[in-house]
């Protein structure tokens, strides 16, 4: 075995611990500005080196992830729409849509893999090459370098954009890390350790029946299956049915109890719905949902009449001892109702084609915007070459093209629905129009006071969480601008200076602000420290 492969084995079977200390040392990097000669340096070496391990290992789980979705599809079911759904189950993971994207582009594409990793990578280095040109170089060669690398990103860029299609520039360009495979080996253990339990109690109840049945005739209930599960008649599979899982359901509390006498670990946390999807993931019979919803019904309604034990003996059952109260059943919460059924939801981005979860730049307006936006970095740090940090020729200049290009990439949205419908829209707004076709000349003068037509709102609002994503980090970007330029020399930075003279003396404040004031002169002299 090669020694990357030791390496690939070893991380996947220590990834939490691994994961768990990447976290500490940036935590660590945070804290050493300050601390001693050249640490902010030392510093950043150490988190870009973190920064590029950590790329290596996601490369590693996505792989491995990957692998263990083809060998078992159906306990990764794709059915969440929404990024933060598959980190917080793991059992029923599911790639988020940004994941999906760039995923499709990075594995359909070979350049594309290369120049977006060479984009983070840069992403990664770009400070720390700053920091070593300040103290090799002249100022004005050490702006050089800082403008080569944001030319050599706005390359990539574009670049990017041409290679998806002309589509929106998605930062960042390759997939993150999403579910820590340890949880997830954890949950596979927890479900193979439920289903060997359910398999126990199976084959117990075969046995059972069959010594039965060699002594006494075939009866009705010789068939029946486990209290709390259902047998398919033609698979013969057991499933659970929708009592057991209904909180304080008297099944439910059997299998905890006999869990925790056995020591196979606390009790399970996880809401009912997702214990019964879980279970339900390692089955394939053609049982469908209709026939355990049906039979979950039924047996609900049986178990407010006859007790469990009574319910699952057979009709000999009925005819011996007064029948015992029923067992209580905690209602379903709201919660719970909504997750299981978002669970069972298809949205349309989920059976939408990746590259479909950004739209393609649809005329020459919206291109002019990308453009714009991508280049604004480099016009600036060109600007601050030629008049410095403190003149406002720099702020304003980058300020006004990053303003324009988020009002270009509105208006071309807009104005790509009237092109696309032929002015159908504007059309069915005017009221002479509207009324000559037969229409109510009042709704169209009503619909062009209020300013346009339904299929133009809903050009201008995200398809995708990607979409989403990407134009409200776009957004936040303004606030970055409290950081440059005259804004930052002249009111934020004597603001936060004030503050950490004021906390200075104070037990946990003080120390927050003394990490605060450590940073204030590295943001005046490294540009990248305030860059978007």
């Amino acid at each position: 075995m090669s020694l990357l492969k030791q390496y690939d084995h070893f991380l996947l079977t220590n990834a939490s611990q691994i994961t768990g200390v990447e976290s500490t040392l940036r935590s660590i990097t945070y804290f050493l500005p300050g601390r001693f000669k050249d640490a902010e340096l030392a510093g950043e070496a150490i988190y870009s080196a973190l920064n590029l391990l950590g790329l290596y290992h996601d490369s590693i789980l996505v792989r491995a992830l990957s692998q263990q979705h083809t060998a078992a599809p159906g306990t990764l079911p794709s059915s969440s729409s929404s990024p933060s759904s598959a980190s917080s189950s793991p059992s029923s993971f599911s790639l988020s849509e940004h994941a999906r994207y760039t995923q499709h582009f990075s594995r359909t594409s070979t350049p594309y893999n290369l120049v977006a990793r060479a984009l983070v990578i840069i992403g990664y280095l770009e400070l720390l090459v700053e920091m070593a040109a300040r103290r090799k170089l002249s100022k004005r060669r050490a702006w050089d370098v800082v403008a080569t690398i944001e030319a050599t990103k706005a390359a990539l860029r574009l670049s990017l954009i041409h290679m998806t299609g002309d589509r929106m520039s998605i930062q960042p360009p390759i997939p993150e890390r999403e579910v820590d495979p340890a949880t997830l080996e954890e949950e596979r253990t927890k479900r193979i350790a439920t289903l060997a339990t359910s398999l126990d109690k199976a084959a117990a109840a075969a046995a059972a029946e069959k010594n039965s049945s060699a002594a006494s005739p075939p009866t009705a209930s010789s068939s029946a299956a486990p209290s709390g599960y259902w047998k398919g008649i033609r698979t013969g599979y057991l499933r659970p049915t929708l009592a057991s899982l209904r909180p304080g359901s008297l099944a439910g509390q059997q299998d905890d109890a006999a869990q925790g006498e056995k020591g196979k670990g606390p009790h399970n946390p996880a809401p009912p719905h997702l214990r019964a999807l879980g279970m339900a993931g390692h089955n394939s019979g053609s049982d469908s949902d209709d026939t355990l919803v049906a039979q979950g019904t039924a047996s609900m309604s049986s178990s407010r009449t006859l007790p469990p034990h009574q319910s699952s003996t057979g009709s000999g059952a009925l005819k011996h001892g007064p029948p015992s109260p029923p067992a209580p059943l905690e209602p379903w919460t709201e919660k719970q109702i909504n997750d299981y059924l978002l669970s069972r939801v298809v949205s349309v981005n989920d059976v939408r084609r990746p590259e479909d979860l950004v739209r393609p730049l649809r005329n020459r307006l919206a291109k002019a915007a990308e453009t714009l936006w991508v280049l604004r970095p480099l016009l600036y740090v060109l600007a601050i070459r030629r008049w410095g940090r403190r003149h406002t020729a720099p702020f304003l200049l980058s300020f006004c093209l990053e303003y324009i290009a988020r009002a270009m990439r509105k208006r071309a949205l807009s104005s790509s629905t009237a092109s696309g419908n032929g002015s159908a829209a504007s059309l069915l707004g005017n009221p002479l129009v509207a009324a000559m076709m037969g229409g109510n000349p009042m709704l169209g003068l009503l619909s062009a006071f209020l300013g346009g037509d339904s299929a133009a709102a809903k050009e201008k609002r995200p398809i995708s969480s990607v979409e989403e994503m990407e134009w409200s980090k776009r957004d936040r970007s303004f606030w970055w601008y409290l950081l440059r330029g005259p804004v930052w020399y002249g009111w934020t930075r004597p603001k936060l200076s004030s503050l950490v003279a004021r906390t200075e003396n104070r037990a946990l404040i003080g120390m927050v602000g003394g990490i605060v004031g450590d940073y204030l002169p590295l943001v005046d002299e490294y540009y990248f420290y305030s860059a978007t």
